[in-house]
């Protein structure tokens, strides 16, 4: 038996390889985020309506909302995750943020 085709290594790995020790980490779901400078074309253009404008990024696809740039004033935004700084910067403008 020369070469490496019928050692024991070689079967152990055909069987799947170590089973202790390695785990695998979860497949994660790539979510589309969205900076609030770029919110700022979007709320530049509100909704016909009295009260705030609202902005729904749910509906857009977008996942999370980031707090780069300077947030919209007095606007209301639905989405379904935040950070901490987005949330910060929409509250000192006069928004709101709330999931959909």
């Amino acid at each position: 038996m020369s070469g490496g085709a019928g050692t024991k290594f070689a079967l152990f790995l055909a069987q799947g390889g170590p089973t202790r020790g390695f785990v695998r980490k979860p497949i994660r779901k790539p979510v589309k985020a969205v900076n609030l400078m770029q919110l700022e074309r979007l709320a530049a253009s509100p909704a016909a309506g009295a009260g705030k404008p609202t902005i729904d990024l749910s509906s857009m696809g977008v996942g999370k909302l980031l707090g780069g740039g300077v947030a919209p004033k007095n606007v209301e935004i639905v989405v379904s995750s935040w950070s901490k700084r987005a949330e910060e910067k929409v509250k000192a403008a006069g928004g709101s943020i709330r999931k959909p």
